[in-house]
């Protein structure tokens, strides 16, 4: 595992954990799409989103962002629906 594409979370739970993800896969996994459609969503090829997830090519800050802000982008719709079907 190398480059940027992994991410290490640290968690204090009566010791220290780290957990290893794959940034890609975990936004399509959050986003319910394939790699192709991540790539269309933030405007990249697929051959950049590939080299992001097995980790040929490094994410940069801009791309780690705009990953960011399309989840909370689905997150966003997500609850308006739910406030419109609520009436809340």
């Amino acid at each position: 595992m190398t480059g940027s594409v992994f991410v290490k979370f640290q968690e204090i739970d009566g010791g220290l954990k780290f957990m290893e993800i794959n940034v890609v896969e975990k936004a399509c996994q959050d986003l319910k799409i394939n790699q192709r459609e991540l790539a269309e969503l933030i405007g990249v090829s697929t051959n950049t989103v590939s080299g992001w997830r097995n980790g040929k090519r490094a994410i940069p800050k801009w791309g780690y962002r705009i990953l960011e802000l399309v989840k909370l982008e689905k997150e966003h719709y997500q609850l308006t629906d739910t406030i419109k079907r609520y009436k809340i």
